[in-house]
């Protein structure tokens, strides 16, 4: 009986270690999608057949892409890359230099250079608004880029969840044309951190300012912040907003400043601007996302 057990339990774990065996052939005899920030992983991830194809990010949940530097291991994932997808627009700005280096290698695409320039925000002279996925419009322009890239580059799709997704992004965007509509213009401002919202405001009607530009990197100072602090006051705004991305000192600032002039704002945290929320939650998908987003604006200034 002693034998007869011990000869099934090896062979029991004789066959556990055969299906991982064959469980980590077939992962790794799929293709390798590699992009940037989780925003455009999880667009990706509605196009492609998962079976074939695996999509790994490398920035998670409240990662800046403006700060972000590539570490040893994402420099070992991007050399293994089938091909390679970014946002572009000088939002990866510290990896600009290793994806250029990349490209004469391999397949590595800007999403957003399939946007003609006058569908763009300008914000100096030859400088544009990268955070292009915050009007709904655009961004399924670019999902149609991405797919018709893929396809090109023989990359397995999934025909039946690309077509659904793109009806998704249009029930999105007529849902935030509905919610945005349902409360009055004149209290629709958004004050962020970084200006990140101007396609959110231009798309629905939202008036945006921010203390920075379209970069985290860029600096401010207190000419920056009394600025803000007037056109709060003036405008009779209640609500400001943190990102998740970015440090919220800068509008803990804003907020004591207006009390020492009278004025009460609060500073409603958790709006997502530069990356998704933690995978397997609602706000971890981008449509999950915008509605936390649109939902959090509306609740908080009407």
């Amino acid at each position: 009986m002693i034998i007869r057990y011990i000869i099934i339990n090896l062979f029991i774990i004789l066959l556990l270690i055969s299906c991982q065996s064959n469980n980590e052939t077939n992962d790794s005899s799929k293709y390798t999608v590699v992009v940037t920030t989780n925003i455009i992983e999880n667009t990706i991830l509605n196009i492609v057949d998962t079976n074939y194809v695996n999509v790994f990010p490398l920035m998670k949940e409240g990662v800046d892409p403006h700060l972000y530097k590539a570490t040893r291991k994402d420099l070992e994932l991007l050399n293994q890359a089938d091909i390679i997808f970014y946002n572009g627009l000088h939002l990866e700005g510290k990896l600009a230099e290793v994806l250029d280096k990349l490209s004469r290698q391999k397949k590595v695409v800007a999403l957003a250079d399939v946007l003609d320039k006058e569908k763009l925000i300008q914000v100096g002279e030859g400088i544009y608004d990268p955070h292009i996925w915050f009007d709904v419009v655009l961004w399924k322009e670019v999902t149609q880029y991405a797919r018709n890239t893929l396809n090109e580059n023989n990359i397995p799709t999934s025909k039946k969840n690309y077509i659904s997704y793109l009806d998704q992004l249009d029930s999105t965007n007529n849902w935030i044309n509905k919610r945005i509509t349902n409360f009055p213009s004149k209290k629709r401002i958004l004050i962020t951190s970084h200006d990140a919202f101007s396609y959110l405001g231009r798309a629905y009607g939202i008036e945006v300012n921010a203390l920075l530009g379209i970069s985290t990197v860029a600096e401010y100072g207190i000419k920056d912040i009394n600025n803000l602090v007037d056109y709060i006051i003036e405008n009779k705004v209640r609500s400001i907003f943190a990102e998740t991305s970015v440090s919220s000192k800068s509008l803990e600032a804003i907020v004591a400043a207006c009390q020492t002039r009278g004025h009460e704002v609060q500073l409603v945290s958790g709006l997502y601007s530069d990356a998704l929320g933690k995978k397997d939650t609602k706000e971890g998908t981008y449509i999950g996302m915008l509605e936390s987003n649109i939902n959090k604006i509306v609740n908080s200034l009407n």
